[in-house]
């Protein structure tokens, strides 16, 4: 709600979705080189039940 980007980088990290402009790092890890490992080291908690 407040355009954070929250979904945006949940959709990213997801492949539905790619970055219009500049870079996406985790940990100093750039996502277009090191997606997969990114996607080793990082967890989702969701506030609500997802269904």
């Amino acid at each position: 709600e407040n355009g954070a980007g929250k979904t945006t980088l949940l959709k990213i990290l997801c492949g539905l979705t790619s970055p219009s402009f500049g870079d996406l790092k985790i940990n100093g890890l750039n996502y277009k080189e090191n997606g997969n490992q990114i996607k080793e080291i990082i967890g989702v908690s969701a506030d609500e039940n997802v269904s």
